[in-house]
């Protein structure tokens, strides 16, 4: 867990809010996540699949599978130096274009140009501005098109479906938009209630510190003013009790005790 902390957190430092924060450890996250299992993959294909058809695909192959296998490493130095828009910008564009290249290479239906789909979604996640997520999500929406107007042509068994391609590729990326779009809203909303929540808790935290402060103040000046003449008072009954002054002695002692009980009880009034 301490490594995959590690990992996670590259790029990210307390200047940040807590918001980029997240992006900035779910791109690392999904980039380490995507090169793990590209190099699982690939090894398995070797092993235990049968070759490409055409040198095209198979040059395709390879491209995508040590692309995306050794990803990681540019996205870890662009976060780490602070470049996070950019690193997500080339993270979506070249995922996107080597799935789109792959798949025209196979031209086989289902075989990567449904990662366009995940792709969209991380589109989603990891940008806020819409000014970028239209533009990125729609390249998606087109590779995947292309994608599936290229399988139909290598494929005379489903040439039927080309008829309203447009249409069944529009209709689930445009769900997927405003879905993730919508979600994308609900989220936002609840963060900034907790953010409300968090400030209103933080000036009453605030308010309660100097309360408190008030409260330390105002014991402090008590426990000031009751000293005093209370340690007299207990001085002189002290010496009446042993005798050891006189009654005049007690009166001119009582004299500035008296003075003392009264602003005594004064200042007790005040503060009550």
């Amino acid at each position: 867990m301490g490594f995959w902390k590690t990992i996670s957190n590259i790029g990210v430092n307390d200047d940040l809010n807590t918001i980029e924060q997240g992006r900035i450890r779910i791109t690392n996250q999904i980039v380490m996540i995507a090169s793990f299992l590209t190099v699982a993959y690939f090894g398995y294909a070797i092993l235990f699949l049968p070759a490409r058809s055409t040198p095209f695909a198979e040059f395709w192959f390879y491209a995508f599978h040590f692309t995306m296998g050794f990803l990681f490493i540019p996205m870890f130095i662009l976060n780490k130096f602070g470049f996070y828009v950019i690193a997500r910008f080339i993270l979506s564009l070249m995922a996107s274009f080597l799935v789109l290249m792959t798949s025209l290479s196979l031209a086989e239906p289902f075989r990567t140009e449904l990662y366009l789909l995940v792709i969209a979604s991380f589109v989603f996640i990891v940008f806020h501005d819409l000014k970028i997520i239209i533009p990125v999500f729609s390249i998606q929406m087109a590779a995947y098109y292309i994608a599936a107007q290229n399988i139909i042509l290598h494929h005379p068994e489903i040439v039927a479906t080309k008829n309203g391609l447009e249409f069944r590729v529009v209709i689930p990326f445009a769900i997927l938009f405003f879905v993730l779009y919508f979600l994308k809203q609900e989220t936002s909303k609840s963060r900034r209630e907790i953010e409300l929540k968090n400030s209103l808790l933080s000036e009453e935290h605030d308010e309660m510190v100097k309360l408190n402060f008030t409260k330390d103040k105002i014991f402090s000046i008590i426990s000031h003013d009751l000293r005093s003449p209370i340690g007299s008072l207990h001085a002189v009954l002290g010496l009446i009790q042993r005798e050891h002054i006189s009654i005049e002695e007690f009166k001119k002692a009582t004299a500035g005790l008296e003075k003392q009980v009264q602003q005594l009880s004064t200042s007790l009034d005040e503060m009550l």
